[in-house]
Formats: structure tokens, C-alpha cells, sequence
């Protein structure tokens, strides 16, 4: 993102600018849901380091302190199965986004009972009934 985002900057300028300019991309602009909470730290922190590692490469210099901030975009929860107060299973929002870029699981339909276990598979077939067949690989609840 922020490649792209100096190649427009540099595009529009003309030329090489004789000092670097502040991007406006910043970490707080990726949004990401993961379920494994070592996951979902190591990519805020992976996130943090990429962005300063681009700034530093470009000579860009450092962030205002604290350097590493907490990244409250990257949510640690399930991106296709929630539950109200009362327990009953719901699809989940997501946060609007402009584009997503994801990796989720590829786990086929006859292996997700196996690994995710009776009750999440019978509420994710009871959230998304007549939208997906229950034959389906797991993926396809992302679409």
C-alpha cells in the first residue's frame, strides 16, 4: 500500500522530491479479523514493523511516540459466525472496507465437522441455511 502509494506521489510531484513526504497510509487503515489469539497479535505487531521498516527505508524517519501504537482494526473474532447475548449464532459485520484481501481456511465440507466440532458447524448451518450448502468447503462463507 505504501509502495503504491509513493509511486503516485512521485508520479504527481514529476520528479524525485528533494525531501521525503509523510504517507498517508498508515496501519490504522488495515482492518483484519483472526480467531487464534497469537495470530491476531503477531499481525498488529507485523503490521508495525512493516510500516516503520517502509518509512525508515525511504527516509521517512519515525512516527510521533509512542512508536507502536495499539491497532483496535485488527479484531480478535470469528469473520463468519457471532452470537447474540442470548446465544443464538448470527453472521457477523465486517468493517466496510474498500478492498479485502483475505486467506481464510480451506478446510472441505466433509473435514469442518471434524475440526470445528458439532455445535459451531450446526450454528454456522443454522446462520447460513439456504445460502450455502452444507456440502460446501468452509471458504465459501467468506463469500
Amino acid at each position: 500500500m505504501l509502495d503504491l502509494w509513493r509511486e503516485v506521489y512521485l508520479f504527481q510531484r514529476g520528479a524525485r522530491p528533494s525531501h521525503p513526504a509523510t504517507p498517508s497510509g498508515t496501519p490504522s487503515q488495515l482492518y483484519g479479523l483472526e480467531t487464534n489469539v497469537y495470530a491476531h497479535e503477531l499481525a498488529s505487531v507485523v503490521v508495525w514493523i512493516g510500516y516503520l521498516q517502509w518509512l525508515n527505508d525511504h527516509g521517512i524517519g519515525w512516527p510521533k511516540e509512542p512508536i507502536l501504537r495499539k491497532l483496535d482494526n485488527i479484531q480478535h473474532r470469528d469473520a463468519i459466525l457471532s452470537h447474540e447475548a442470548d446465544g443464538k449464532p448470527v453472521e457477523p459485520a465486517w468493517p466496510e472496507a474498500d478492498f479485502i484481501i483475505g486467506n481464510p481456511p480451506y478446510k472441505g465440507g466433509n473435514k469442518i465437522r471434524k475440526e470445528l466440532g458439532d455445535d459451531y458447524v450446526d450454528a454456522l448451518f443454522e446462520v447460513y441455511r439456504g445460502r450455502l450448502p452444507a456440502t460446501c468447503d468452509l471458504v465459501c462463507y467468506w463469500f
